[in-house]
């Protein structure tokens, strides 16, 4: 394996760890860049990367002791496998976590995946395993947070075979100060136009459950109405109001109430 370290113009003393570690392992290489986000870091990253697959792990996080050895393995048998997707353990703090765990699971239909996996909700960058291919013309957006979500399903257009496993876990240390975190209206615009331009081609009850669920936050927040009425999606109150009401109605009834329960 290769280890690229990106040092995105760090400030702190994490350039030197960086060339200490390369220059202890041969496997390791560090690429020193000046700050631009988190995409172009990637980006750099995958430019540099000579291997078959690639794999991120972002600052803070861990892996179970294992985990890329046993992943491995299970791609040594399965080499038709385009994205393999692993566990995720979200750390909060010291008393509170999630862990999302997966079956093992095979998607030639990768509209199933999105749909019936809820890809939409874990579209994490880092536990996943890619083939090295499907970057070959396909790079992270720049200038945006969620690069996560408005990537996966351009690189999801190029694949065959999508899998899950339970095999291993990524460990996400969530900052509460981290940039995910503090997401500005703006922000959550552009995830919300993601997903809208994913809806037109790939859409259930529970996914657009999911993307009404950004628009009220996005108006709660001071941001515009995207979403159009008379969309065929039911099954929930929360739809049902949404066909009975309209969006805009919705929005501001939801944002009234968030208002009324923070002031009790």
């Amino acid at each position: 394996m290769e280890i690229i370290l990106v040092d995105d113009g760090s400030q702190d003393g994490t350039p030197y760890i960086c060339n200490e570690y390369t220059a202890q392992d041969s496997r390791i290489s560090v690429i020193h860049k000046p700050n631009s986000g988190l995409s172009e870091a990637r980006n750099y990253g995958i430019d540099a990367a000579k291997g078959d697959y690639i794999t991120f792990i972002d600052s803070d996080d861990s892996l179970e002791l294992g985990t890329y050895s046993r992943l491995f393995e299970l791609i040594d048998k399965h080499p038709e496998y385009d994205i393999l997707e692993y566990s995720i353990n979200v750390r909060y703090n010291s008393q509170k976590n999630r862990k999302l765990k997966f079956n093992n699971r095979e998607y030639n239909d990768i509209r199933a995946y999105w749909l019936k996996e809820r890809a939409y909700k874990h579209a994490y960058a880092c536990n996943k395993i890619y083939k090295r291919s499907l970057f070959d013309d396909t790079k992270y957006k720049t200038g945006i947070i969620f690069e996560d979500v408005e990537i996966l399903p351009r690189l999801l257009k190029k694949c065959n075979v999508v899998a899950t496993t339970e095999i291993g876990t990524y460990n996400y240390i969530y900052n509460g100060n981290g940039l995910t975190a503090n997401a500005h209206v703006k922000q959550l615009e552009s995830m919300l136009e993601t997903h809208i331009a994913i809806m037109k081609e790939t859409c259930d009850d529970r996914y657009f459950k999911y993307i009404i669920n950004i628009q009220l936050d996005v108006y709660r927040m001071g941001g515009n109405v995207l979403i159009e009425d008379g969309l065929p999606y039911r099954g929930t109150l929360k739809l049902t109001l949404y066909h009975l009401l309209g969006i805009k109605r919705l929005c501001l009834i939801h944002k009234l109430f968030r208002i009324i329960r923070h002031s009790r």
